[in-house]
C-alpha cells in the first residue's frame, strides 16, 4: 500500500492539488460568495446554507466534501480517495485562510467573469491531475457507475436544480447571474483541461 501512495501522491501531484484548491478558495471568497451566486455544486450549495443557517462556509463546504468523498471512495475505489483526500481537506482551509478577501469584492460583472475563470482553472487543474474537489462531479460519476446515465445531463440536472434554490432565496437577478457563472465556468473548465493536457 506503500507503494501505491508513493505513486499516485508525487510532490507534483501535491503541489498541483493545493494550488488548484487554492484557485478555487480565492475564487469563492473573492468573487462569487459575497454576491451569493449559487451557480450549482457544492459550492453553490454552502452559499445558500450559510445565508439560511449562518454556518460559516468553510464548515458546511468541509461537511459536504467529506460526505462527498466518502461516497466517493466507497463506489470509486481507493485512487479515488487518495486524490481526492487533498483537495477536500485543503479547499475549506483555504476558504477559512481566504475569508478576509470577500470585503475587497469587485462588481458582480467582474465578479462573473474573474469567479469562473479562477474557479475553473483551479477545478481543472485538480481533475486534470487526476484528482477531485469531491463536489457534483463525484456525486455524477458515482451515479454514472450505478446506473450509466448521461453525465453531461445530469451535470445541467444538479447545477439547474440548486440555481433554482438559490432563485427562491435571493430572486431572480442573483439567480440569472448564477446561471451566467455555470455557462462560462463549463466552458473555461474545458478550455483548461485541454491546455493542462499540452503540458505534460
Amino acid at each position: 500500500m506503500e507503494n501505491d501512495y508513493s505513486h499516485y501522491l508525487t510532490p507534483k501531484t501535491i503541489i498541483g492539488l493545493l494550488c488548484g484548491s487554492l484557485l478555487l478558495a480565492v475564487g469563492i471568497n473573492l468573487f462569487i460568495a459575497p454576491h451569493n451566486l449559487a451557480f450549482g455544486g457544492v459550492t453553490g450549495l454552502t452559499i445558500i446554507i450559510q445565508s439560511l443557517t449562518d454556518i460559516p462556509l468553510p464548515l458546511s463546504n468541509l461537511a459536504l466534501s467529506l460526505l462527498v468523498m466518502l461516497i466517493g471512495w466507497r463506489v470509486l475505489g481507493f485512487r479515488f480517495f487518495v486524490k481526492t483526500i487533498i483537495p477536500t481537506l485543503a479547499t475549506p482551509l483555504w476558504l477559512w485562510l481566504t475569508s478576509g478577501l470577500s470585503a475587497f469584492a469587485p462588481s458582480i460583472v467582474i465578479s462573473i467573469i474573474c469567479g469562473a475563470l479562477m474557479m475553473e482553472v483551479g477545478v481543472g487543474l485538480v481533475m486534470e491531475i487526476g484528482g477531485s474537489t469531491a463536489g457534483t462531479d463525484t456525486i455524477v460519476l458515482v451515479i454514472h457507475k450505478k446506473i450509466n446515465a448521461p453525465i453531461p445531463l445530469m451535470m445541467k440536472g444538479i447545477d439547474v436544480t440548486i440555481v433554482l434554490c438559490g432563485l427562491y432565496v435571493y430572486g431572480w437577478r442573483t439567480a440569472l447571474f448564477s446561471i451566467f457563472v455555470a455557462i462560462a465556468m463549463s466552458e473555461i473548465v474545458k478550455r483548461t483541461m485541454k491546455l493542462m493536457g499540452r503540458f505534460q
